[in-house]
């Protein structure tokens, strides 16, 4: 009598294959593009990769952590004159003054965000969940992002 030469674990590699692939292609399919977690910190693309984009709208990365929001300038020219408004009522007004250059970041303590009384964003009491960027590019154009934190 002829051994057939099939083994059990042939079919349990295929069947652990089978789970594993599925479950990379759910995870990729649930995953979100243009959110990541990294660090502690919520960070959300303003502008879609291949998605045109609106020349009012800026080319900015911002993130936040407890104690800065952190605004990095994908612009090819030097951003100024920018109001931010953190959870629409917090106002970082940089008038006057280049806030952040072409290519850089920079970090603005998030308790220099205030209300119209004087009120500082207290981190205690609020969590960041969304911030309007208002500025001028220095060619004289003017551009703004809205972003979304959850």
């Amino acid at each position: 009598m002829p051994r057939k030469n099939k083994s059990r674990w042939t079919k349990k590699t295929k069947i652990i294959v089978a789970v594993v692939v599925g479950l990379m292609i759910i995870t990729a399919i649930v995953t979100p593009t243009e959110k990541e977690q990294k660090n502690g910190q919520t960070q959300i693309q303003a502008t879609q990769p291949g998605k045109l984009r609106d020349p009012a709208e800026l080319s900015v990365h911002v993130s936040h952590d407890d104690l800065n929001v952190i605004v990095q300038n994908n612009e090819s020219k030097d951003l100024g004159n920018c109001k931010l408004k953190l959870n629409v009522d917090y106002i970082y007004d940089a008038k006057n003054r280049y806030l952040v250059n072409a290519g850089q970041e920079v970090k603005i303590g998030i308790a220099n965000f205030t209300k119209k009384d004087g009120t500082r964003f207290n981190i205690y009491e609020s969590k960041a969940q969304s911030l309007r960027i208002d500025c001028d590019r220095k060619d004289g154009d003017s551009g703004s992002a809205d972003i979304f934190w959850d």
